[in-house]
């Protein structure tokens, strides 16, 4: 395969592990909110709509930091499209 078949393998999979992240993240913070407040307080659909837009924004950050774990670790710098490297370790 080439450099990008392999980058839109990675970015198939990567997004449908992103999916998976923001499921179980928003799913646990509606859990927590449920928890912290009762839902029949007036209070609860306020929180479970920050819940779901934290749970987006926490697992974007997961996600970069993920990809970013995995190409360095799987030393995928030299098999993927420039999209997914830093500029400066494209310059070494």
């Amino acid at each position: 395969m080439d450099k990008r078949m392999n980058t839109i393998l990675f970015v198939v999979v990567s997004t449908l592990v992103n999916l998976l992240i923001a499921f179980l993240v928003i799913a646990l913070l509606l859990v927590a909110v449920n928890f912290i407040i009762p839902a029949k307080s007036g209070g609860a659909p306020g929180m479970m709509m920050f819940a779901i837009i934290g749970g987006v924004i926490i697992s974007m950050i997961v996600h970069q930091n993920l990809v970013r774990w995995v190409i360095e670790r799987f030393n995928l710098e030299d098999k993927l499209e420039p999209f997914f490297v830093s500029r400066n370790k494209r310059k070494k």
